[in-house]
This record gives structure tokens, C-alpha cells and sequence, in this order.
């Protein structure tokens, strides 16, 4: 006899749970569905967790921020100096250098870069000076900047290096009697700006007379000789012109002569030149020295008077 084999399909010829009553019955088909249904919806065991499991993501490197740069093109070096302080103080609070900028002529406040600021002024005849620290629509902190002339900025400069000079001097120990009022109350720097271009009567009459009068008051002087436009580059000077330049200077050196002060000088004829001026306190006098001279000159005096007596009393 012939037995009756059921053909079982390829797919399911791995499963090992089908009973051969289920083949052999008429319904061993449908058995054989709901034998697999079964398997699958059977709940599967839990898999045993991976040993990356407990790794923490990795982050993507931070985006770097790009750096503020602020090159100044005008101005004297102490200008670039005092204009730089500031430009820290705005990216000390802000690292992409906005602020806002307040223009007292124009009576408006300005939101705009630090860059911006930078192409807008000029050194020469104004500066920044920072106030505070405020916050935009977004809650971020904003810089408050204001423009201000150049001798306001050197002038507030002077102060704030002055006050932390005594804080220094405090800090160390000394007294704030060994301070003294000159060094808390520090002169403040002028600038005097004198042109390639001026005549000899102008600088006789008004530049030689500003600059002495700043120094017998006690004050630094910055004194800067360029061309009337120093923004843009310096034109070619003829030998004649740079002959001119050298006697502007011959002829200001003769006039500090008389005067006890010293002299720091930088740059070229051929484009500008830079002469920081201070000046010297008092030589101290010598009070023996002093006391001395005073008895010799009594000394002689008596001598002249005897001298005249001694005829007279010789004639009577």
C-alpha cells in the first residue's frame, strides 16, 4: 500500500512543532496555519541588553565663533589705545561686538557692530567711551557706547588710570597720605594736531604758543603732524616738501628747548609724525646748598660794608 504524503512548502519545512495527526487529517493545512498564527503572535523574549547601551551620545564638536577684529586706520597710537580699551570691554560682554552707540550731535542712539564703528569713525576727532551694559528685545546683554570727542576720551583715560594707580599703591600698602593729590588727581593728556600744510605764521603765533602753554600747565602733549586727510594713503612727497617737514621739526625742537620737558618722537616725515611731551617736575633744591650761598652772601656784603667804613674812620 501506498501511503499519502502532503507535500509541506520549502518555507516551512524548518518548523519541527507540526504533529503528523495534524498532516494526515483533511484539515492538516488549516492546523498547520494556526500552529504558525500561534508562533508568531507568541510573545518573544526580551533581548539581553548591549553592553553600549549605558554610552552616552556623542556630541558634534561646538561650531567655533568667529573672532571680532577692529583695525583702526586714523588716530595716534594713545587714541588706537584708548579706543581699544573699549572695544574689550564690548566683547567682554558681547562676542560678536554689537552694541549700541550713542551720537550726542545727532541726539540717537545707534544699534550697529563693532566693525561698523570702526569704519564710521575717526580717531582723530572722536573717540568711544563705554557707559553700560543694557539687554535687547531677546534678553541678550547689549553694550551702551558713547561718541565723544578726543580729549574727553584722553581725559577719562587719564582718570581711570589714575584711580587704578591708587588702587595699586593701596593694594601694596601704601598710605593713601603717601598717595597725595598729584597722583590722584593726575593731569590729563592734550593733543595738538599740526598740519604739513600749515604757514609759518600760524605755527609761530598759535601751534607753538598751545603747545608751551600745555606744558608749563602741567600737562602731556601729544603732538601729531600729518596731512589735512590722514584717511587715506600717503601721497609721494617731493625733497622739497621733506626739506620743509625737517625745518617744522628743527624749529620745534628749538622752542621745547626752553622748556624742561622730554621728548619721545616716532614716525616718518613722509607720512607723520608722533612727539609724546612731558613734563619734568621741579628739581628739588638743595637746602644746605641753599643755607650756604645765603651766609657767604652775607658774608660779602659785611666785607663791602667794612671796606667802605675803613677810609673814613682813617681820615677822622
Amino acid at each position: 500500500m501506498f501511503r499519502r504524503i502532503v507535500a509541506v512548502p520549502s518555507s516551512w519545512s524548518s518548523l519541527q512543532l507540526f504533529s503528523t495527526s495534524a498532516v494526515r487529517s483533511s484539515n492538516g493545512l488549516a492546523a498547520i496555519l494556526e500552529q504558525v498564527s500561534a508562533k508568531k503572535s507568541a510573545p518573544r523574549e526580551a533581548k539581553t541588553p548591549s553592553k553600549y547601551a549605558d554610552r552616552k551620545p556623542q556630541h558634534s564638536s561646538p561650531v567655533r565663533k568667529k573672532k571680532v577684529f577692529v583695525r583702526w586706520t586714523t588716530g595716534s597710537e594713545k587714541a588706537r589705545e584708548i579706543a581699544n580699551t573699549v572695544v574689550s570691554e564690548v566683547l567682554s560682554i558681547r562676542s560678536d561686538g554689537r552694541l549700541r552707540l550713542i551720537l550726542p550731535e545727532e541726539n540717537r542712539i545707534q544699534e550697529l557692530s563693532m566693525q561698523d564703528v570702526a569704519r564710521q569713525l575717526d580717531l582723530e576727532v572722536h573717540s568711544l567711551r563705554f557707559i553700560k551694559s543694557e539687554t535687547d528685545a531677546g534678553g541678550r546683554p547689549l553694550p551702551l557706547v558713547k561718541r565723544v570727542s578726543v580729549r574727553e576720551a584722553f581725559r577719562v583715560h587719564a582718570e581711570r588710570m589714575a584711580a587704578e594707580r591708587e588702587k595699586e599703591l593701596l593694594r601694596k600698602g601704601v598710605s593713601a597720605r603717601r598717595v597725595g593729590a598729584k597722583e590722584r588727581r593726575a593731569p590729563d593728556s592734550k593733543q595738538v594736531r599740526i598740519s604739513w600744510q600749515i604757514s609759518p605764521t600760524d605755527f609761530s603765533n598759535q601751534k607753538s604758543k598751545e603747545i608751551r602753554g600745555h606744558l608749563e600747565r602741567g600737562h602731556t602733549v601729544l603732538v601729531l603732524l600729518a596731512n589735512k586727510d590722514a584717511s587715506g594713503p600717503a601721497p609721494q612727497v617731493s625733497p622739497r616738501e621733506l626739506q620743509r617737514r625737517s625745518s617744522l621739526l628743527d624749529e620745534l625742537a628749538a622752542i621745547l628747548e626752553d622748556i624742561n620737558c622730554s621728548v619721545v618722537r616716532s614716525g616718518d616725515p613722509a607720512s607723520r609724525v608722533e612727539l609724546k611731551l612731558v613734563p619734568k617736575a621741579p628739581q628739588e633744591v638743595d637746602r644746605h646748598a641753599l643755607k650756604e650761598q645765603r651766609r657767604l652772601q652775607r658774608a660779602e656784603k659785611l666785607k663791602r660794608r667794612l671796606e667802605r667804613r675803613g677810609p673814613a674812620s682813617a681820615q677822622e
